[in-house]
């Protein structure tokens, strides 16, 4: 029984992942890769280095707002 505790769990996520595999790949049949690369040409640089900016920007809020988090739970 406590095998069969610990093979569920891992079957039930790769079941979910082969599940999320197909429903990408049968959304992705209508995406061509020079659609892609046309749209990819067409964003400029100072637009990407502000995403990557922005993007880290909230990821440093987010741990910080975590650090918080914990921090204030030990008090």
């Amino acid at each position: 029984m406590d095998r069969l505790k610990s093979i569920v769990p891992v079957a039930v996520v790769l079941l979910l992942a082969a599940m999320g595999f197909f429903a990408l790949s049968h959304l992705l049949r209508e995406v061509h890769m020079h659609d892609i690369r046309a749209a990819w040409a067409q964003v400029g640089v100072l637009h990407l280095l502000a995403a990557a900016g922005l993007t880290a920007i909230s990821y440093l809020a987010l741990t910080l707002y975590d650090g918080l988090c914990c921090k204030n739970r030990e008090a």
